[in-house]
This record gives C-alpha cells, structure tokens and sequence, in this order.
C-alpha cells in the first residue's frame, strides 16, 4: 500500500493502542494479536503497537495499517519511545507499517536528532513516520523534520 493510500484510510478513523506493560499479564503476543483483531473487527482502522514481538503477532493475523514503537528506557536519556534507529529498523522489520517515535526535542543517544532519525526512517525503511510530541512547538518542529500528517 502506498504511503498516500495508507494515510487515507487513517484519516477520520480510530487508531486503537493495544499495548500492555511487560508485568501485566495481557503483555503476551497471543493476547496483543487477539486484542487488536477486536479493534479491527469493531471498526477501528488501525493499531498502534508496541515491541517487534508484538508487532510480528499482530501482522501474521491482520492485514490492518500497523503503527509500530519499540519503548525503551535507555539510561541517561528521557526519550522512550522508538528512541533510535535500531529500534525503528526492527519494528519494521517485524511488520509495522508506519514507526511512531519520541518527536520531543529531548535529547537522543549518540547524537542523533529528530530530523536525522526521521530521515533515515523514510530513506532507509520507507516507512511514514508518527511523530509522538508533548506540545505545539514540538508538533511543528517535528512536521518541520518531514513527520507524516494522515
């Protein structure tokens, strides 16, 4: 599906987030897959997941726009969700459609920077980006450093 295609039937629509803590009991692939299959099923046109793990599940039992994040607590940095490249790189490989990361202008591990990462996100992967922000100037920012609108 093209990036134009998939952001159309994103738009107007409910994303749902099936995600769990890795201490609860739903944080299990089997139970992430079955929890965003009911989403779908109700009429939601997309989830938002976290883990390639997670990911890969979901991906093997819909077929549904996947947004995919890897959260992950990197000692010295407030950034969490998909906070480097690698994270972006296995989120995609594991079937995610478009890579939501931290667009906050927090700092990042070994430099990197919103731009770059989001530039590397489409040049290398391909994939659209979701820009998570925590106010206005970082959403403009962050549309600024070629984050995708749906």
């Amino acid at each position: 599906m093209s990036v134009s295609a998939l952001m159309q039937r994103l738009q107007q629509g409910l994303i749902v987030s099936c995600q769990a803590p890795a201490d609860s009991p739903l944080h299990n692939p089997v139970v992430i897959a079955a929890m965003a299959q009911a989403a779908i099923a109700q009429g939601a046109v997309g989830v938002r997941i976290d883990t390639p793990t997670h990911v890969q599940s979901v991906r093997s039992a819909l077929a549904a726009p996947i947004i995919g994040l890897w959260k992950q607590q990197l000692p010295g940095f407030d950034v969490y969700i998909t906070p480097q490249f690698c994270h972006a790189q296995a989120i995609a490989q594991a079937g995610a459609d478009i890579i939501a990361i931290d667009a906050t202008p927090r700092d990042r591990p070994n430099g990197e920077t919103v731009e770059s990462l989001i530039a590397r996100i489409h040049n290398e992967l391909g994939k659209p980006v979701m820009a998570d922000v925590d106010t206005l100037e970082a959403a403009i920012a962050a549309a600024q450093a070629g984050a995708d609108e749906p």
